[in-house]
């Protein structure tokens, strides 16, 4: 089964829960156990697994901010995509997880 869905952004750091929309394709599908692999198909968003506590989401911008910023000597920063494609090296475009219903 192949579900997809968009997400729209509205700042360039940002982290958006995507929790509704998984659990809603998984109802859907009405299987009960499985595994969800979860893919994001641009070259400058990642997908990682944490806690949806608002204190937790501003550390983790942070903590991404200040990973990247470690990635100046690249040319790509002459563009002022630095940030993305900094982000491609420490933040994985795809996710395995299982669900059991």
């Amino acid at each position: 089964m192949l579900k997809e869905f968009n997400v729209v952004t509205k700042d360039r750091y940002q982290l958006i829960d995507i929790t509704d929309q998984v659990e809603e394709i998984i109802k859907e599908s009405k299987i009960k156990h499985g595994l969800a692999l979860i893919f994001v198909l641009h070259s400058t968003a990642g997908i990682f697994l944490t806690e949806n506590e608002p204190g937790l989401r501003q550390d983790w911008l942070q903590v991404f901010k200040k990973m990247i910023s470690g990635y100046n000597f690249l040319r790509v920063n002459r563009t002022g995509k630095i940030f993305d494609c900094g982000k491609r090296q420490i933040d994985p475009r795809d996710l395995a997880t299982d669900f059991f219903g």
